[in-house]
């Protein structure tokens, strides 16, 4: 579909700014624009302005932030461009974590840099994972005369996070009562986020405290972030007590995430019995445990020895459990040594060794690593005598040639 070329400069921005707000039959809206504005300019020899060249930029910010950097620097030999243009590739380079880019345009701008263009720079360098360079950035707004505002510490806090920079995170957040400023949900649950990987779970929970008491009201990424601060300190009880308190917001959103948390936190702690209900509970929520929750449960019952547990999990989980997790029962099944015959325990080390290798083999296409793990344990949780077992067991490993010469 061929685009109308524009008979006058006027009619020709419309065009370019309805383009710039949603796009038309199937094509993008930005190739739309730029075929409109190259025709215009190439077809009749319509002069653009400075607000042709802000709608094309902004028609490029979200989609390419090549050819809004293209036509910011074709415009200059009709135009002057703007500090609105010259924002629009600047935030078109941050969706795309050019932050090198987007920093060369501020700077190299012949236009006062304003707060709009400090902010995105901030958020590219966050983006690109330079936490020290959204610092530097930062310090140059007196330098710029510019004033700070919200979304600015919000972003600076951002990248401290990436960094693990908590020291500076909590730092930027004691500076904003002397400006004024409050924080929002976004620049605490950053800071948050920063204590998390910094492990100063006592912090976490104070700001997550301070927040319910005097604002901004916590959200669910607020709780997991203090609840990841906790399991990291192998404080599972306060990750259960931080769960109640989410499940309460109902942000089913984050429900899962939480709960695997938790998980993890038991396994740290070497909490089987909680790690199983809690996988009980993720059920009654509707929530369906994934891989992640699977295998926490299965190393904590590794770390316990709890092969009992193992082995229930490893058979209601079924074919879908990862090398990892069967690693995970594998070790679990350490416990039991002695109490089986050598053939069993030679084959729990090849399972071990199916894990390692994290490989898959078939008979004739049905059975997948872990099968054989598997029908041992069927086997002893239907309480068949151990010589069935063995003799079952001895039919799968004739049929795997080389595997017992690697055992």
């Amino acid at each position: 579909m061929s685009v109308n070329i524009a008979e006058d400069t006027t009619s020709l921005n419309c065009g370019l700014s309805a383009l710039t707000r949603a796009a038309i039959g199937s094509e993008d809206p930005w190739q739309r624009a730029m075929e409109l504005l190259s025709k215009a300019r190439d077809g009749i020899g319509l002069q653009p302005d400075v607000v042709s060249l802000r709608n094309a930029v902004l028609a490029c910010r979200d989609l390419d932030w090549r050819w809004a950097l293209h036509w910011l620097e074709a415009a200059r030999a009709w135009t002057q461009p703007d500090a609105i243009s010259y924002s629009s590739a600047i935030s078109a380079a941050e969706q795309a974590a050019r932050w090198e880019v987007a920093l060369a345009l501020m700077r190299d701008a012949p236009v006062q840099p304003d707060l709009i263009m400090l902010n995105a720079v901030i958020s590219a360098c966050e983006k690109g994972q330079q936490w020290e360079r959204a610092l530097e950035v930062f310090d140059e707004a007196g330098t710029l005369k510019l004033n700070p505002d919200i979304v600015t510490f919000g972003a600076v806090a951002c990248a401290c996070e990436r960094g693990a920079a908590w020291r500076r995170a909590t730092e930027l957040l004691a500076r904003l009562p002397d400006l004024g400023l409050r924080a929002d949900t976004v620049m605490c649950n950053a800071v948050i986020s920063a204590l998390q990987k910094g492990t100063c779970w006592q912090q976490a929970l104070d700001l997550l405290g301070t927040m319910k008491l005097q604002g901004p009201a916590p959200d669910a990424v607020s709780f997991t972030a203090a609840m990841s601060a906790c399991e990291k300190a192998s404080g599972w009880q306060l990750t259960l007590q931080l769960l109640d308190e989410l499940l309460r917001l109902k942000q089913a959103a984050r429900a899962q995430m939480a709960f695997n948390v938790c998980i993890s936190a038991c396994e740290r702690s070497r909490r089987v019995e909680p790690a199983m209900r809690l996988l009980a509970e993720m059920e009654r929520q509707d929530l369906e445990p994934d891989q992640i929750s699977f295998n926490s449960a299965l190393r904590a019952c590794e770390r316990c020895l709890a092969w009992q547990r193992a082995l229930a999990l490893a058979i209601e989980f079924g074919g879908g459990m990862d090398a990892a997790g069967l690693a995970a029962v594998a070790n679990a099944c350490q416990g039991i040594h002695g109490q089986l015959p050598p053939l069993l325990q030679r084959t729990e080390r090849a399972a071990l060794w199916w894990a390692e290798e994290a490989g898959k083999f078939s008979l004739n296409g049905s059975a997948m690593a872990g099968d054989l793990l598997l029908l041992f344990t069927d086997g002893l949780t239907d309480n068949l005598h151990w010589h069935e077992v063995v003799r079952a067991v001895d039919e799968v490993v004739e049929r795997l040639p080389g595997v017992l010469a690697k055992i």
